[in-house]
């Protein structure tokens, strides 16, 4: 049987059953929000340990002795601390995974796209992530994903094997061009989907939907996209 209150009186969720479709059943969401409550400690502690890492300066796993463990991503799940490139190597085929590199100065894990782990790193095309051996200079591009705005760098394949037209391999790399000839804003197409999709359920601008992206950049500054 369902139970019903008189107008005006303050429910108590603790004793009172709610009622569906099917009839009365037991409450769970505040014995979930007790539950959660009780380990209000740990979720914090844990959460916090999120900002370090045990490995943290140690010799890296590649075994080269001047290599350390520096750079983090909260974007893989259950990652390794990594050397600046075993980092690089790893995320070949994950230009837009933000990198956290370790600021020994201020004592901090700072937030930098791939192409700035290390001196000229940038995202190659043509070889599926492998590097091509006929490729020009690396070009500055604007490249957008999910996770917000990247401003990266680019190589483009010149040789006969996938040295095809730039539109046409930034295609094959799941990157939608921002137009035919010199492309220098380019998008995910995941993220044109996820738009297509937010457009379609929230009726939300693209306007803000690009400040949002902006916001998640960086929520301190304005990044320089329009």
């Amino acid at each position: 049987m369902c139970l019903k209150r008189r107008p005006g009186a303050v429910p108590a969720y603790e004793t009172t059953a709610p009622c569906d479709e099917k009839g009365a059943k037991k409450r769970q969401t505040v014995v979930h929000m007790d539950e959660l409550k009780a380990e209000d400690a740990v979720f914090l502690q844990t959460m916090l340990s999120l900002h370090h890492h045990p490995q943290l300066l140690t010799p890296s796993s590649c075994g080269v002795s001047s290599h350390l463990c520096k750079v983090a991503c909260h974007e893989c799940l259950q990652a390794e601390l990594l050397c600046s490139q075993c980092w690089l190597e790893k995320h070949r085929t994950m230009p837009t995974h933000w990198a956290l590199i370790w600021n020994a100065k201020d004592g901090f894990f700072e937030k930098h796209d791939c192409c700035r782990v290390m001196k000229n790193a940038s995202l190659a095309l043509g070889h599926y992530g492998g590097r091509c051996l006929d490729t020009g200079m690396a070009r500055s591009f604007t490249l957008v994903d999910i996770n917000r705005i990247h401003a990266t760098t680019i190589k483009f394949c010149k040789c006969k094997t996938g040295g095809a037209p730039e539109f046409q391999q930034l295609l094959h790399a799941d990157i939608f061009p921002g137009s035919v000839k010199e492309p220098k804003t380019d998008y995910r197409l995941r993220l044109l989907e996820y738009y297509h999709q937010e457009r379609n359920q929230g009726k939300g601008s693209a306007y803000n939907f690009v400040h949002v992206l902006q916001r998640m950049a960086d929520p301190f500054l304005r990044a320089q996209f329009q």
